[in-house]
């Protein structure tokens, strides 16, 4: 892959200067528009999610600030202060660790975290399914049995992303590529899958960029700078997979010899089957495109079959699993008709029908997350390259076009990510924005004075977001706190169900999580889905708890105004006193 890309134009010093005045122009007509709406929001009940509206307000926005003031410090430094020499010495030091070890400590970082920032928490309900649907696998198929005593429970019991059959069996809606994952590398899972993908990426650094000896060290440093690879790689969401999975296929691709190209066309089977179908064939086809166009047809074509074999084997799992077991269908709800790749399609058609302008609003807010996560240079550093749009190989422009067109598929499709790290949904594509940042970085001139600055500044962005990971672990750690404690609260209660009642504090509900075996005790239920009939058989038969919305205070959990009214506990059923 020596030939991939051209030998990048020499260009001067002052290149980083304007990048970065271009990222403080970007940064400006983002926030500028998008903060006063997202203040009048929270006080006026607009459209903005809770969540959203939080982490830009508490998390993002002083941090963006803070890039701001040190963007502006560092247009102002002189070259020949001590400070630049000092962050020359820092960079270059760095620049000489082996991306091995980089990659070795991302994972242990990442290890550490599951305990020290998560305590092994599952913070969304995604991350939970993760979890269980790995306990489905293990007991031998896709869908477990509901236990006979509990079937009329099933709704109750398990309220978010479940697949309940009609006959009485469940697992989570989602693929189960990354649940056999997590539970094959249990805690470690995520760390490893990360520190294989900054592994990876700085190898192809190593093949893309052969004239810049510092390429692969610089990814590497790129990566594990980043707050949303190492605090994400700390969690058992999929996109750790997901990244891993991308970067390790594009290696393969871009090589020439057929065993390479065999090996590629395996992993789109894992890669698409990980939780949803549709973010590896967004990565995967602007690649597939520049390999047509630079006549490698027979490697596009190959890909391109095993790609669309593999979406058309998952889109249809629903399907599979239900002829395979024997069990009846689950009927939809909240849009789409049928099952497999017709559920898919239909579903797809009614979120186009139901696209919503505020979408871009949400995708700003997104982006903005996205940066501020990210080494702070990032952003700069990929505007360079792209200022070489029309001189860089194919691959560079791949990799832009793979981030665009994931990009504006969620604008449409689904704006709103919930809970996350970083913007998650662009976490599969973290290699490709830190090699086109190391490609930005190598245009730089290599003038004295002009580059020798350039170097400082990179330099100062690297110690700025080394020192940004701790903080960020801590906001993270912050935000799960209340729900950790409020879940190991309802665990330790001995009671036999305890009714999560709480409709004034967001993601309460995320509390009702129970083992597809249900094995727990107590068994978590949300009140307001049972009817007063099975309320009452629920107190004749067991020794019932409570939590409401004043636990839920108690803890801490983030409180919401909501005109949903507490459940009312029919006359004869009395819960236990908590």
């Amino acid at each position: 892959m020596n030939n991939a890309s051209q030998p990048p134009e020499r260009l001067g010093g002052d290149l980083l200067d304007k990048a970065l005045s271009r990222a403080l122009f970007v940064i400006t007509v983002l926030v500028l528009p998008t903060i006063v709406p997202l203040v009048w929001s929270m006080n006026n009940g607009a459209n903005i999610p809770f969540i959203t509206a939080r982490y830009f307000l508490t998390q993002d926005l002083p941090v963006l600030i803070g890039l701001v003031i040190a963007f502006m410090g560092l247009r102002a430094w002189r070259a020949d202060n001590r400070l630049a020499l000092r962050l020359n010495r820092f960079l270059a030091a760095a620049l000489r660790v082996n991306p091995a070890l980089l990659a070795l400590g991302a994972a242990g970082v990442c290890a550490a975290g599951v305990w020290l920032v998560f305590g092994r928490f599952a913070l969304s309900m995604d991350e939970f399914w993760a979890q269980a649907d790995g306990v489905v696998l293990a007991n031998g198929a896709g869908l477990v049995q509901i236990p006979a005593e509990w079937r009329d429970y099933a709704q109750a019991l398990q309220p978010i992303f479940a697949r309940i059959t009609p006959d009485g069996w469940w697992a989570s809606e989602y693929l189960p590529g990354n649940a056999a994952l997590q539970y094959l590398g249990g805690p470690l899972a995520s760390p490893l899958l990360t520190g294989f993908a900054v592994l990876v990426a700085a190898d192809l650094a190593r093949r893309l960029l052969p004239e810049a000896p510092y390429a692969p060290a610089l990814c590497a440093l790129l990566m594990v700078s980043s707050s949303q690879l190492l605090i994400t790689g700390m969690t058992p969401y999929a996109m750790s997979a997901h990244l891993a999975l991308n970067l390790g296929w594009l290696w393969l691709f871009l090589r020439s010899d057929w065993r390479a190209q065999c090996a590629a066309a395996a992993v789109p089977l894992l890669a698409v089957g990980l939780h949803q179908v549709v973010f590896f064939p967004l990565f995967a086809a602007p690649f597939l495109l520049n390999a047509w166009l630079e006549k490698r047809r027979a490697a596009a074509a190959l890909q391109a079959f095993a790609i669309a074999a593999s979406f058309l084997i998952w889109s249809a799992y629903d399907s599979i699993l239900y002829n395979a077991l024997g069990v009846a269908a689950v009927t939809t709800s909240g849009g789409g008709t049928g099952t497999g790749t017709a559920l898919l399609l239909s579903r797809f058609l009614v979120l186009v029908a139901d696209f919503n302008p505020g979408n871009f609003t949400l995708m700003m807010l997104n982006l903005i997350r996205f940066v501020t996560w990210q080494n702070a240079l990032l952003l700069p550093l990929m505007l360079i390259a792209v200022a070489g749009f029309a001189r860089m190989a194919g691959v560079w422009r791949a990799m832009l076009g793979a981030i665009a067109l994931t990009v504006g598929f969620l604008v449409v499709i689904l704006a709103f990510q919930g809970h996350g790290w970083g913007y998650r949904y662009l976490h599969g594509h973290l290699g490709s924005a830190c090699l086109l940042a190391t490609y930005g970085f190598v245009r730089l001139s290599d003038q004295p004075q002009g580059y020798a600055r350039a170097r400082a500044m990179v330099g100062a962005a690297l110690a700025v977001s080394l020192l940004l990971v701790p903080i960020r672990a801590w906001q993270a750690y912050a935000f799960a706190a209340p729900y950790r404690a409020a879940d190991a609260w309802i665990s330790a209660r001995d009671v036999d169900v305890v009714l999560i009642d709480a409709p004034q504090h967001i993601y309460a509900v995320d509390l009702i999580r129970n083992d597809p075996l249900l094995r727990n005790r107590p068994k978590r239920m949300a009140a307001g889905l049972l009817d007063d009939a099975q309320l009452a058989a629920l107190c004749r038969r067991y020794k019932v708890a409570l939590f409401t919305d004043a636990e839920a205070a108690r803890f801490g959990l983030h409180a919401v105004p909501s005109d949903d009214a507490p459940r009312i506990i029919p006359a004869g059923c009395t819960p236990s006193p908590r």
